[in-house]
């Protein structure tokens, strides 16, 4: 004769005096269904029990009725008939996810929705590195692929050609059993996905031979993707359907590529604006000047106007990049800098010097290191 094993009793389970108030019970709750739950104890065959355990313990003690009945009787309630005939269904998942939201997502031991539908296939994340001038045009890039694809041979529902699958004799087709425990509560009732088919409803008699009755398999594949002008750097293009392939009928993911745009030697990008420094010298910046300066495309002359200060920035409308909503044009922004010369002739400086004494400005007598050195005298 086999004897039962005996319940721990519900205070025991939570760790806590039978005096505990409400915020100390729920307290304990939260820590050890937190410790305990499935998803995060993946090798450990025991976590079902205890998790459910501990989830049967504080559906009576946070129920201060219910509290009462099991302080008055314990656990013997269930095999004295004190139950009150009262139909509970029992989900530990139901007061878990009131806790914490379903932050870990659905375990298959208790209770949970059956997988019987369609289920969408997983996204697939590439990367993709963008020169200045692919963004300003677009582009289209090939991408060689490992993925997973509905079967062919059996039209990715896993069954021989010929043959499609059954329905589940276990669960009835349903994907999900129920088992029931009488307590003084009253029927306490457990539902589960069915194990014999995983959930789905329906078992493979005859598995297809090319995907061994998974209804997918991994193939290789080359996709190609276009790449919309204005693209910038963290933007993802979504090339729909060209992900891994669903289950039972769910729709494929997609392919989603990560833009990263290389620097330029030239320009640096501002939005859709590009930007580049010039240098130029003192006359011109005095006297304006005419410049070329460089562009994703042709060069353009640009007028630089006279008093121009260093630091000015000139725009070229039109010629930076284009939306990648399409419509406008970014332009380019050019900082001018002005360089000073480092060796002058003498008679450089004495224009200077001439210069200086009409605006009114002190400037150093002194012979350069160079004049020193070649003995040259002032003028």
């Amino acid at each position: 004769m086999f004897k039962t094993a005996e319940k721990r009793d519900y205070y025991e389970v939570l760790g806590v005096d039978k005096s505990a108030g409400e915020a100390e019970i729920k307290s304990a709750y939260r820590k050890l269904a937190r410790q305990h739950h499935p998803d995060a104890n993946p090798g450990d065959p025991g976590a079902e029990e205890r998790f459910k355990e501990i989830n049967e313990a504080y559906s009576i003690l946070s129920d201060s009725e219910k509290r009462s009945r099991y302080d008055r009787y314990g656990h013997d309630a269930e095999r004295g008939g004190f139950g009150t005939g009262d139909f509970t269904d029992f989900n530990p998942f139901d007061i878990f996810n009131s806790f914490f939201g379903g932050a870990f997502g659905g375990f298959s031991g208790f209770g949970q929705s059956p997988r019987r539908g369609p289920v969408e296939g997983a996204d697939i994340e590439l990367m993709a590195d963008l020169s200045l001038d692919e963004v300003l045009a677009g582009t289209e890039r090939s991408f060689d692929l490992n993925r997973v694809e509905s079967c062919p041979s059996c039209s990715g529902t896993g069954a021989k050609a010929g043959t499609r699958p059954q329905k589940c004799p276990k669960c009835n087709g349903t994907g999900q059993v129920r088992s029931y425990q009488q307590t003084f509560l009253g029927t306490m009732q457990s539902i589960m996905p069915c194990a014999q088919c995983g959930g789905t409803g329906s078992y493979v008699a005859e598995p297809c031979a090319d995907c061994d009755g998974q209804g997918r398999l991994r193939r290789s594949a080359t996709i190609k993707v276009q790449v919309p002008p204005g693209v910038d750097n963290g933007m993802v293009v979504r090339a729909a359907g060209q992900g891994h392939a669903g289950a039972r009928g769910g729709r494929p993911g997609d392919a989603l590529i990560h833009i990263r745009v290389k620097t330029h030697d030239k320009f640096t990008r501002q939005g859709n604006d590009l930007a580049q420094e010039q240098e130029i010298s003192f006359p011109q910046a005095a006297l304006g000047a005419k410049l070329t300066v460089p562009t994703l495309k042709e060069p353009v002359e640009i007028k630089v106007p006279a008093g121009t200060q260093a630091g000015k920035v000139l725009t070229v409308k039109g010629k930076g990049l284009p939306s990648v909503r399409g419509g406008s044009v970014g332009d380019m922004k050019v900082l001018i800098r002005i360089k000073t010369p480092e060796r002058l002739s003498a008679k450089e400086k004495e224009l200077y010097r001439q210069i200086a004494e009409l605006g009114g400005y002190s400037v150093s007598d002194e012979q350069g290191v160079m004049d020193k050195l070649l003995g040259r005298r002032k003028r």
